[in-house]
């Protein structure tokens, strides 16, 4: 069965608070098949994360599987306030953009030129959704966002993130988040204002994903 698109929002398994919260502290007692049940659940939102950032499933899945590795090393560090989820999506972050750097560094050197642009064929976020040419429309849409605005969008769309786990995992106020999700939505809806209509509010937009709050 191929991966359903991390832009309809249909693929996030999450979990309940007191499923996580038993998870938690049953990892942090040391218990291994509790961390593959962690992974098992949120692997497929955290490759689907990171792939726009390395451009590659393979080193996606690394990125990921090193993101375990951390976790697991420092479970007797998590502070009983934090929320899973966003710390797990902050490590991954800053793990993809450490790879990107390190890559594109590696290129310079050997190459002298910037790495290739393009995706992966399987990194594209919206392969196996119904093709569309509003799907492809609201993909460009996205993609042309400011990068702050479009990485907040896609985890509270697309990843089913609310205001609070978004701003955990990029540090910053939930305020900010409510704003930068405010001004992608009016920013979406004035690029597709013309195949979506104006009085159809966010109608079409909820079609590739929900979140917020």
């Amino acid at each position: 069965m191929s991966d359903p698109s991390p832009w309809r929002g249909d693929s996030i398994r999450t979990p309940s608070r007191v499923e996580e919260r038993q998870l938690v502290r049953e990892v942090k007692a040391g218990k291994e098949d509790a961390l593959g049940r962690l992974l098992w659940i949120h692997w497929r939102g955290l490759v689907q994360y990171v792939l726009p950032v390395v451009r590659s499933q393979d080193q996606a899945e690394d990125v990921v599987q090193e993101t375990f590795v951390r976790l697991w090393e420092k479970r007797t560090d998590w502070k009983r306030t934090e929320t899973l989820r966003p710390v797990l999506y902050r490590i991954a972050r800053n793990l993809a953009l450490n790879e990107r750097r390190r890559h594109r560094t590696f290129l310079d050197r050997v190459t002298g030129r910037e790495p290739p642009r393009e995706l992966d064929p399987r990194a594209d976020p919206l392969d196996e959704a119904v093709g569309s040419d509003l799907e492809e429309a609201v993909r460009e849409a996205v993609d042309a966002l400011p990068e702050r605005r479009r990485e907040i969008f896609i985890l509270v769309r697309f990843h089913s993130m609310t205001y609070r786990e978004a701003a955990e995992t990029l540090d910053v106020s939930p305020q900010t988040v409510a704003n930068q999700v405010s001004l992608a939505t009016r920013d979406l809806r004035e690029a597709l204002s013309d195949r979506i209509g104006e009085s159809d509010g966010d109608g079409d937009l909820r079609l590739f994903g929900s979140g917020g709050g």
